[in-house]
């Protein structure tokens, strides 16, 4: 893409023999000091030829564009994510969760392509909560629409939810809550946007009060994409599990970290663990109801 003209014996080697799209008309008087005539300058289209030429060029890329891979097939996942109706102002953030999501053998609920009727918005959100493990929220500046004698939409699906937490007994569900951190505001139709510093913590608390289990992001949109694993029954996030041994001339140190899913760590002991070892027999298991194993 040329702005101005540059002799071809002067371009760089990568330039050498292309054709681009040049965005000026040569000025064929060498004695006028006009020079070249650019179809951009200042910030805006100079000439009605800068669009023509603009259309020419993204037709030509479109050509050029590779296809795409093919899509990941993933079998079903047995789990339920209840991604909340988002605001218009959060409307692209949502359509990429439920993308990736369902992408990925998730079942999204409410229904992503229905809306969520207002007159009976309550027993709708509460039906689609009761069968998901969490619930993710995307909040912007914008409440939504409000449901006759009820909160505006994004206000009453994050109370529901935190109703839904406090009813669940097990503590699994809990609310995932994105608000982006840098926000573009336009002040006026015409103007520039403008990027605004929000603090995650205080947009919910524009919504809602945070709860203790809520996991409140404002950096990437992709950390709600990579759901954590679900952790089976008997295991912990991280539960250690250590049994130091030792007699002259043997010692057997096994440290063991038991995961999600019953992966086990091995973890090499360090000076710490090799000197209690030196002092004898020693076993310990720190727990928090969960199941241990030992190597």
């Amino acid at each position: 893409m040329g702005k101005q003209y540059i002799d071809p014996n002067s371009r760089p080697a990568l330039l050498q023999g292309q054709t681009g799209f040049e965005f000026y008309d040569r000025n064929s008087d060498p004695d006028d000091i006009a020079g070249d005539s650019e179809f951009f300058d200042r910030g805006e289209a100079a000439d009605i030829r800068y669009w023509q030429k603009l259309k020419a060029l993204v037709a030509h890329l479109l050509k050029r564009k590779p296809a795409p891979p093919p899509a990941a097939i993933y079998p079903p996942s047995g789990r339920t994510i209840y991604v909340a109706k988002p605001a218009s102002d959060m409307r692209a953030g949502y359509d990429r969760i439920v993308s990736e999501l369902a992408g990925r053998g998730h079942t999204v609920v409410p229904r992503p392509l229905e809306d969520i009727p207002l007159k009976s918005a309550v027993s709708v959100i509460d039906e689609a909560l009761s069968g998901a493990e969490i619930s993710i929220h995307l909040l912007g500046e914008k409440a939504g629409d409000a449901p006759e004698d009820e909160l505006p939409m994004v206000r009453l699906q994050l109370a529901r939810a935190a109703a839904q937490a406090g009813k669940d007994g097990s503590g699994k569900f809990h609310r995932l809550v994105w608000a982006p951190g840098l926000w573009s505001v336009q002040p006026n139709a015409g103007q520039p946007a403008q990027e605004t510093v929000r603090h995650p913590v205080d947009v919910l608390a524009k919504f809602d009060r945070q709860l203790p289990t809520d996991k409140v992001e404002g950096d990437s949109l992709s950390k709600f994409v990579e759901l954590p694993p679900t952790a089976p029954r008997g295991h912990c996030a991280a539960a250690l599990a250590f049994r130091v041994a030792g007699r002259q001339g043997q010692r057997h140190i096994a440290l063991s970290l038991s995961l999600p899913g019953g992966q086990r760590l091995r973890v090499q002991p360090g000076a710490g663990v090799a000197a209690a070892a030196a002092r004898g027999v020693a076993s310990g298991v720190r727990r928090s109801g969960c199941r241990h194993q030992e190597f």
